[in-house]
């Protein structure tokens, strides 16, 4: 038998960063929407960011730093204790025949 494979890697610097852009952009008393409207992102893309669903770029990085009034590394840190961290591993790709089986499944249940 082989050994089980190791489960993926949890994406720790983009949990950072998501409780970091959450914890200051209310600091700031931003609405995510505001956030966005200034860093000419959509509302749905920082929440998006904030929830570990999406990538951002450094430039993008660089962009809310600037608009938070802090040094991009800030954003990178590890937040403090008392900030909520979302933890997500990233997610397997499954084809169509998989979509497929899945869907039979369920019509089946």
């Amino acid at each position: 038998m082989s050994p089980e494979p190791s489960p993926p890697p949890v994406r720790k610097t983009r949990s950072h960063i998501a409780a970091n852009v959450r914890r200051l952009r209310k600091a700031k008393g931003l609405s995510q929407e505001a956030l966005g409207e200034q860093a000419s992102f959509h509302r749905t893309y920082v929440s998006q960011l904030e929830r570990c669903k999406t990538n951002i770029s450094i430039d993008r990085l660089e962009d809310l730093a600037v608009i938070l009034e802090i040094e991009l590394v800030d954003l990178i840190l590890q937040p403090p204790a008392d900030t909520e961290i979302v933890l997500k591993a990233p997610v397997k790709k499954s084809g169509k025949k998989t979509q497929k089986k899945a869907r039979k499944k369920a019509a089946n249940a």
